[in-house]
């Protein structure tokens, strides 16, 4: 089991508290709480990051930056006012069993169906409500696996 705080599976009167810690982290990373309001259907997830493995390899920053980015997992920090909303085209509710996550929830995420950005410092996935692919206990349980290869 990793040493990241599991959040999984947030209830609706959780909430409060998985706010509270996600702020607690970012004053910890960034000396600053989360404060960043997605709009619309937007969700603003913190990339997880695998912890540094030692090992003889040397590795160029630029190649740490970018293993960094390709996560497939992430903390669910804000979620937008319209996610988890509206009809789909034939006028089918979008979300019939409601929200797919909540805030604290570690997810899965498509590698490249996001915007990466960075805020204060921190590896932020922006995403679509309809991209989540799952809840997990722990973000390090997941990895990228191609063809075979597990990266």
């Amino acid at each position: 089991m990793s040493k990241v705080k599991a959040l999984s599976f947030v209830e609706d009167n959780e909430v409060d508290e998985a706010k509270a810690l996600i702020d607690k982290l970012f004053i910890e990373i960034t000396g600053k709480p989360f404060n960043y309001r997605p709009t619309g259907y937007w969700i603003a997830c913190k990339i997880y990051v695998r912890p540094d493995k030692q090992g003889s390899i040397i590795t160029a920053e630029v190649t740490k930056t970018q293993d960094e980015l390709k996560s497939v997992s992430a903390l669910v920090c804000a979620i937008g006012d319209d996610a988890f909303q509206g009809e789909n085209l034939n006028g089918t509710t979008r979300f019939p069993n409601g929200p797919w996550c909540r805030v604290g929830d570690w997810i899965t995420i498509p590698r490249h169906s996001s915007n990466i950005v960075k805020y204060r410092g921190v590896a932020m996935a922006l995403i679509a409500d309809d991209k989540i692919m799952g809840i997990v206990e722990d973000p390090a349980d997941i990895t990228e696996y191609y063809a075979g290869n597990k990266v």
